[in-house]
């Protein structure tokens, strides 16, 4: 879990160095946010990586105070009804295009096809989901693709 900047550039400086005389030609370093010191700090990380994704089952547990080891991610919170959740999504989405760089989503709310429509209101076009839910959330998207 990378929670600033600083920690995200020496680990990338750490791995650049093991694997400079491997020639990694289209290597790609990125960040997942899902700690909110990190996403309160997008703007700057984004300038040392390459792209960053959500991980929106570890960011609603640190957000909101949640007990994954409940069997549940999301206990008292409904991803529907969580405004600061969904701003928290825009504003990292926002940051990626300033940045020119691509954010994606993953977690339970990226696979849940009722969310996709918020999902790409809030600016992200790319999900990672469970195979069991490519399908569903793949025709929610092209629904609201073709609805706009």
């Amino acid at each position: 879990m990378i929670v600033d900047v600083d920690q995200f550039r020496t680990l990338r400086g750490l791995f650049d160095k093991l694997v400079a005389d491997l020639q990694p030609f289209g290597l790609y370093h990125g960040v997942l946010f899902e700690v909110p010191s990190a996403c309160l700090q997008v703007r700057r990380i984004l300038e040392a990586a390459d792209f960053g994704c959500i991980g929106t089952n570890d960011l609603v547990q640190y957000l909101f105070a949640e007990d994954r080891a409940s069997g549940a991610v999301s206990n008292n919170t409904s991803f529907e009804d969580a405004p600061v959740l969904w701003r928290l999504i825009e504003d990292l989405a926002s940051a990626a295009r300033e940045a020119g760089k691509p954010m994606a989503i993953c977690g339970e709310l990226a696979g849940n096809p009722d969310l996709t429509r918020k999902v790409i209101q809030a600016g992200i076009t790319a999900v990672s989901a469970s195979p069991s839910r490519i399908a569903g959330v793949r025709w929610a998207a092209r629904r609201e693709v073709t609805h706009q």
